[in-house]
């Protein structure tokens, strides 16, 4: 991994995967995957430490639980 700049774990990305698809579903009215992937999101979130980016995807996923309705 560090061989390609990247030097945390691939783990890390998780959250932020499940925070853009949660959102691209959010978009496109699948409100049902949308919130999967808020869970999973948020299921991942030990893996992001407690720096710029970390807080940016933790308040992103806030974001997108804000913007789904309390109900299917």
């Amino acid at each position: 991994m560090e061989q390609a700049g990247i030097a945390s774990p691939v783990r890390g990305f998780y959250p932020s995967l499940h925070l853009n698809l949660g959102e691209a579903y959010r978009k496109l009215g699948d409100l049902g995957h949308a919130r999967d992937h808020l869970e999973r999101g948020r299921a991942a979130i030990d893996a992001l430490g407690d720096d710029g980016y970390g807080k940016m995807i933790r308040a992103g996923l806030e974001g997108l639980a804000d913007r789904l309705p309390a109900a299917l």
